[in-house]
């Protein structure tokens, strides 16, 4: 018997599991069951042999479904209110999930950073009409697909910035441009 009937070794836990709705139902039902106690033995309605008297289904039923809303009015509440407050744990979790995405916004800055810089100089944006006329019947004379054509009609990042640039003024109304106040 000392041998085979030891107690289990303990071991931690997390939460009561399954236990949890259990006991969320036998509270639910001692509601019901508290205010059906509390309607029948009122006003000290005993009869002569120490029975409740005078008992009307109607009212027994309007006191349990008045209890059952307020059993859940504040369970509702208590669940509120725990979930208004922050464990020690619950903040350190938060705190370590801020950090990594600190981290990671830390590092995206260093890689936009690594990118070379756009250049506006007229020496690096000297691009005319002809000039991409002439890189167009280069293009068509090596025989490239409609894919490289399309994906290399600008050089560099210098004549994409001129062009969206030449793109977005054309598309404001005359004098905006100027009249805008930066922040």
């Amino acid at each position: 018997i000392c041998v085979e009937m030891q107690r289990p070794t303990p071991s931690r836990a997390d939460t009561i599991g399954p236990w949890l709705d259990s006991l969320g139902f036998l509270s639910w039902v001692g509601s019901i069951t508290m205010s059906a106690l509390v309607y029948l033995f009122s006003n000290d309605g005993l009869g002569p042999d120490g029975n409740p008297s005078q008992i009307k289904g109607w009212a027994l039923l309007l006191s349990v479904f008045f209890s059952e809303h307020l059993y859940l009015v504040v369970r509702w509440a208590v669940a509120l209110a725990i979930s208004k407050t922050d464990s020690p744990g619950r903040q350190k979790e938060r705190r370590e999930r801020f950090a990594v995405r600190q981290q990671y916004f830390k590092e995206s800055l260093d890689q936009t950073s690594r990118l070379p810089p756009i250049s506006e100089k007229a020496e690096d944006l000297n691009f005319t009409r002809e000039k991409l006329e002439e890189d167009a019947r280069q293009s068509s004379l090596n025989g490239s697909s409609t894919e490289q054509r399309f994906w290399g009609r600008q050089r560099s990042a210098g004549e994409v910035a001129v062009v969206g640039k030449g793109m977005i003024a054309r598309a404001l109304p005359d004098g905006s441009g100027e009249a805008k106040k930066e922040l």
